[in-house]
């Protein structure tokens, strides 16, 4: 957790939790506690806290481990400096909690930079060799919480793993005498990216050539199997060179075959990162489902807030369920709607870094990089177009359609069938009629025929070969004609 973000609530969480630090600082001030008396200037931190913890209560949320557990975590650090910088229980001598001694081995602190949910970082002078470097201290020295510890030395790890222009470089870490767990980094002298863009006025396309060194250096990161998990703006500080450095690995996650193993300290049901930049898969609290595409989706997130002055979505000050629920199944604006210029390819970059399906997002940083390389060289993009989601009212909508636009063809080709068989049976039925009355012409033209014949060799007294006949043969024919038949007229 940045500095900026403990004043946002909810926004950002570590530890688990955020409650977690307010339930410390509770403890702190608690009836059998013994407070400085400078420790009451904090009353209003207190009250705050009270205020977390309450709702926290009401929302029955799983504050995880014990009261010993909670006051000697990270968050609960955090809390106990910003609440009370010289608080005891009862029966113990005063003990700050915060500040490390002026000197830390090898090590003059000279000044605090900032401070996160496990550590604060300070400026601070080394002896040999002669340098100044960035001094990341844990929280309480050897009250430090083991897990806490533990991820502190998996932040060097990950960083020991990382050699790239735009990483924060790692010098040494280790622990002194007395408890004090350190990490001496890279000095970074610049700005957050969000503010380096706004106020040195960058154009979209050094916006865009600043982004893709930055997805270039988490693909590093990624090829080494450290996966950054805690992506945002005020973690990638920009120096005067225009040169972003990716700083605050302390929730990577080790995934290389060559690193040394180390347990992942997330377990299922916790919760960490800030929310605002947070995957839906990290939200759902699953460790096994966070991999690189993880941390594709948060850089999804800040090319959003680079290219639209806003985030995809608002959670300041809302409720850890609302947050969840919102990541998990809201939709955010467009990025055509909100800046019609980013209309057509870049609102497919963004929106298909950020879909919430991880399978359909980018498959790796380097893929990302290489689209907004095509975009700005004005080249045909990889990904395609993300449709918006369906309005359900829509879905119901156009079923009825389909199912009416199906059941007219169905309707028509039973109504086609049943006047094709009509049409059949006329034809057949005049076809056997045709055929009954051809078939009666057929037998009359016959009999008509035979019936001419006869009389015609009556008439001319001829046989059909054309001999004569005698008039005893005429008469016989006669008679023999009398007994034939009579043919019925038709």
């Amino acid at each position: 957790m940045d500095a900026g973000s403990r004043h946002h609530g909810c926004d950002s969480i570590d530890g688990g939790i955020a409650a977690e630090a307010v339930v410390a600082a509770e403890a702190v001030v608690a009836p059998e506690a013994v407070v400085a008396p400078e420790a009451v200037v904090a009353a209003e931190a207190v009250v705050a806290a009270e205020a977390v913890v309450a709702a926290a209560r009401t929302r029955r949320i799983d504050l995880g481990g014990t009261d010993d557990d909670l006051i000697g975590g990270a968050a609960a650090r955090a809390a106990i400096d910003a609440a009370c910088p010289t608080a005891v229980l009862a029966g113990q001598q005063p003990r700050p909690l915060a500040a490390p001694p002026a000197r830390l081995g090898p090590f003059e602190i000279r000044r605090r930079i900032g401070c996160g949910g496990m550590g604060t970082v300070y400026e601070a002078q080394q002896d040999h060799p002669r340098r100044v470097v960035a001094l990341k201290v844990i929280y309480g020295g050897d009250w430090s919480d083991q897990r806490d510890v533990e991820l502190f030395r998996r932040e060097a790890q990950s960083l020991a793993l990382l050699n790239h222009p735009c990483v924060g470089a790692i010098y040494e870490s280790g622990c002194t005498n007395d408890g004090w767990h350190y990490i001496a980094m890279e000095l970074v002298r610049g700005v957050a990216l969000t503010e380096y863009v706004a106020r040195s006025a960058v154009c979209r396309d050094d916006r865009l050539r600043l982004f893709r060194r930055i997805c270039l250096a988490v693909h590093h990161a990624h090829q080494r199997g450290v996966i950054h998990r805690d992506l945002k703006p005020s973690n990638i500080l920009v120096d005067r060179a225009g040169r972003p450095k990716i700083l605050d690995f302390g929730l990577a996650r080790l995934t290389h075959r060559g690193a040394a193993p180390v347990a992942d300290l997330t377990q299922v049901g916790q919760i960490r990162g800030t929310f605002a930049y947070m995957s839906p898969e990290q939200a759902g609290g699953d460790p096994a489902d966070v991999d690189e595409r993880t941390d594709v989706y948060a850089l999804g997130v800040i090319l959003y807030e680079l290219l639209t002055g806003r985030r995809p979505y608002e959670l300041t000050g809302r409720s850890v369920a609302h947050a969840i629920r919102t990541i998990c199944d809201g939709e955010p604006a467009r990025p055509g709607d909100v800046d019609e210029a980013l209309r057509g390819d870049l609102e497919t970059i963004i929106l298909t870094a950020m879909h919430k399906s991880r399978n359909q997002r980018y498959p790796s940083a380097q893929a990302l990089a290489e689209d907004v390389h095509r975009f700005l060289l004005r080249r045909p993009i990889l990904a395609r177009r993300v449709s918006p989601p369906p309005d359900p009212g829509a879905i119901r909508r156009r079923r009825r359609v389909g199912v009416l636009a199906g059941a007219v063809p169905l309707l028509a080709l039973c109504a086609l069938a049943v006047y094709q068989q009509r049409v059949e049976s006329d034809t057949l039925r005049a076809e056997r009629d045709a055929a009954v009355a051809a078939r009666i012409a057929a037998e009359v033209r016959a009999d008509a025929a035979w019936v001419q014949l006869q009389l015609d060799r009556a008439t001319t007294g001829r046989s059909a070969d054309g001999s004569s006949v005698s008039a005893d043969s005429s008469a016989g024919q006669s008679a023999g004609a009398a007994n034939q038949p009579v043919v019925p007229a038709y």
